[in-house]
Formats: structure tokens, sequence, C-alpha cells
């Protein structure tokens, strides 16, 4: 179930060698049924750039969950992703002890496979409608590429534009244990996906 929505601002990244800046999103779902040893469900995120191009990941992500094709400029709000259902597919890469857990998949739940319900609260976060004060501080979001959300967020121009520092985020560094693959958990909402 999708439980987290964070703008991660503006950021730069390098594709085939060539640096460019694009806007970043990160999508958490929790994985109810699967617990931690704290008794409270995994929760798995990934970092996507928030483009609706063709070839973009976030595109063909949404594609695949409500099992349509984008219509030629189809207008589509992330926010109706909150609190919907999925089957996650998920792989451990990495090599050694160095281990991690990456979302390689989403698609829509099957015709009568009962749907997980979500026992975390959902939060999300819109650099363009939202302080940096008001970042969400749930201790269940997950770290992207070692490090807290609120760190990378501080990094951002909108951020910054906005009156948020780097002394907003704790710099700490830390990895994430590896998580395992979604179970299925049974639940009587069947409707189908709102989008």
């Amino acid at each position: 179930v999708l439980i987290g929505l964070i703008d991660l601002g503006t950021h730069e990244e390098t594709f085939q060698g060539v640096a460019k800046e694009a806007r970043k999103i990160y999508l958490c779902w929790e994985v109810p049924g699967e617990k931690t040893s704290t008794d409270r469900s995994h929760v798995i995120g990934r970092e996507y750039t928030c483009s609706f191009h063709e070839k973009a990941g976030l595109r063909k992500l949404i594609e695949s969950w409500r099992g349509k094709p984008f219509a030629d400029g189809e207008a589509f709000d992330l926010s109706k992703l909150i609190g919907a259902a999925c089957l996650l597919n998920v792989i451990h890469d990495g090599n050694g002890e160095k281990q991690y857990a990456k979302v390689s998949g989403v698609s829509a739940m099957p015709k009568g496979m009962p749907k997980p319900v979500a026992t975390i609260k959902p939060v999300t976060f819109d650099l363009d409608d939202n302080s940096p004060e008001e970042f969400p501080t749930a201790d269940w979001l997950p770290w992207s590429y070692g490090e807290q959300l609120v760190v990378k967020v501080s990094r951002s121009p909108e951020w910054k534009a906005k009156g948020g520092t780097p002394a907003n985020a704790a710099p700490k560094k830390q990895t994430q244990p590896a998580q395992k693959p979604a179970a299925k958990a049974p639940v009587e909402d069947e409707e189908p996906v709102p989008f």
C-alpha cells in the first residue's frame, strides 16, 4: 500500500555522461504482513525522476500499476496513489554484506485477490505547497541511497528558497538492512484501483 509521497526537489544527475537537473520524487510502500523486529510492517521506497515522458520510470510504474497506458496529453495527479494497494516486486541486489532490497516493479492487484490495508498513517510532502518545517518526521520513513530523505531534500534549491537549511536535517548517514519481499495479506476490500 502506498503510504508515502515525498517531493525531493530538483537535483543534478548524470545520464550517459551528460549532467542535468531533474525533479525527484520518493514513493514509499508499506508491506502489511511482513513485520520488522519492532513488530511494525516493513516499509520500502524508491526514488524516481518526476517525469511522465514516455520512457520515464515513473510513467512506466504507474502504467503497470493501473494496467493501461496514458493517453496523449493525459494529466495525472500523483496524490491519487496514496492508499492504493498493489503487488510490489522486490529484488535483493548488491554483494556480500552490502545487500539491499529494491522495488523493481508494481502491478495492479489481481481481481478477487484480497487487498492489504495500511496500518501506518500515510504522509505526503510537496515543496510547492509545504514549508521545510512541515517535512514529515515519521520514524518509519526509509532512507534513499544511504541518507535520510530530509537530508536529500535540504540540498534542493526549492527547499533553500523556502528558508530551509541543511541544519534542518540530520546529516548522519546509515544503510538500511535488507527487507524481505512482500507476502499476501488477506483483507476484505475488493474495489478497483482508484486511478
